[in-house]
């Protein structure tokens, strides 16, 4: 039982990243990662409301995360005034 405290701590401290990095997303990704962190909402739930498949989503949301943990990108989101829209606009997908 006392190992699943440090995992839930992770966890927690996990999420607690994703929310304070996910002020930096923009449109459909912005509102994606707070319906799944804030809202609790499942992807079933969120695919209903898109209009898209389960799948589709869960994709989206793996791939924000990945995003959202990745030093390269945060680099590059921290030096976004050096990019042009477009170059920002590959880093952001």
């Amino acid at each position: 039982m006392s190992s699943r405290k440090p995992l839930k701590k992770v966890l927690k401290n996990r999420i607690d990243l994703l929310k304070a990095r996910a002020i930096w997303l923009q449109g459909k990704d912005k509102l994606l990662m707070r319906m799944y962190l804030d809202n609790g909402s499942t992807f079933r739930q969120m695919a209903r409301l898109a209009g898209v498949n389960e799948t589709t989503v869960a994709r989206r949301i793996y791939k924000i995360v990945k995003r959202l943990l990745d030093a390269h990108y945060l680099t590059a989101l921290r030096h976004s005034e050096e990019f042009s829209l477009m170059q920002m606009e590959i880093v952001q997908d």
